[in-house]
């Protein structure tokens, strides 16, 4: 498997969909969830994640799936 290519620290919901093929209104949606990689800091409807947190979660998510 090939690196991913771009930053590590995703900030927004666009560059978090681009990075997870997921949409950005779906991202929003998982940031309100504990079990999930994608943060919101305190006080901020702005959300973040790193890039390798984030892949290994969908990776998990996946097999679980099959």
């Amino acid at each position: 498997m090939s690196e991913p290519i771009g930053p590590e620290k995703l900030w927004g919901a666009p560059a978090i969909a681009r990075a997870s093929g997921l949409s950005p209104d779906y991202i929003y949606t998982l940031a309100e969830r504990d079990d999930t990689p994608i943060y919101r800091p305190p006080g901020t409807n702005k959300v973040f994640a790193f890039r390798s947190e984030l892949l290994a979660w969908l990776r998990t998510k996946s097999k679980k799936s099959r």
